[in-house]
């Protein structure tokens, strides 16, 4: 099992650049038994390996071991450092009319969306010139994002007249995001270390966050991520 183990720890590495510790051993494991319930650890790892079904067992993997741990206006004061005007001002200068906005590793979306209503808030009360792409290696978590479907917990630190301009109060107390923000933002897979960076596709941006994902990198590969944010 310790050599199935390694090798999955392994995979993990390669395929996220999220380094898995000894201490997370334990969840770890039980990653494993959620991603395939019916195999054990050795099983996992030749089925892993198939080129008919492993990849698809790969993203289930990748689903379970990211952390996808954030709220709404997380870290506010690191928020409340972005000067919308600012920017949007160089944006222009260099021939676009809106402020174009990357989350990188956004997990479920609130950043993204926090973003969005950042902007909204701004620029009121003409509609915000941003353009805000949310990213996540995780396919599960990019399917929460599109929802916008939030708990309290989420949103705990949002004041009451920002929940209610923004935000959809449901019947059983949880929290649809509103058009108002949805209209701002995008959402795509993307992987920082295997896909191009900037995405395929994508012009440059004028903001870039990446917060909370290269913590679980290793050094040399974080430094090389940031280089080519």
């Amino acid at each position: 099992m310790k050599k199935a183990l390694t090798e999955i720890t392994e995979l993990v590495r390669r395929e996220t650049g999220i380094v898995l510790p000894a201490a997370r051993q334990t969840s770890l494991r039980a990653a494993l038994r959620r991603t395939a319930p019916d195999l054990d650890s050795s099983a996992l790892v030749c089925a892993l390996s198939d080129p008919a079904g492993g990849r698809d067992l790969i993203n289930r993997l990748i689903d379970e071991v990211t952390i996808q741990e954030t709220t709404f206006v997380r870290d506010r004061g690191q928020l409340d450092g972005i000067g919308w005007h600012s920017i949007l001002q160089g944006a222009r200068e260099a021939g676009s009319h809106q402020v174009r906005v990357w989350s990188a590793g956004c997990a479920t979306g609130e950043e993204p969306y926090t973003l969005a209503l950042l902007a909204a808030e701004a620029f009121a009360p003409v509609q915000a010139p941003v353009d805000v792409l949310g990213t996540d290696i995780s396919g599960a978590a990019l399917a929460a994002a599109t929802a916008g479907h939030y708990r309290e917990r989420a949103v705990h630190a949002l004041d009451t007249p920002l929940r209610s301009r923004y935000l959809e109060r449901q019947a059983d107390g949880s929290y649809l995001v509103g058009e108002r923000l949805r209209k701002l933002v995008r959402f795509r897979r993307h992987n920082l270390v295997k896909d191009s960076i900037p995405p395929a596709g994508e012009a440059g941006f004028d903001l870039i966050l990446c917060r909370n994902v290269l913590i679980y990198f290793q050094q040399s590969r974080a430094s090389y991520v940031i280089e080519a944010l």
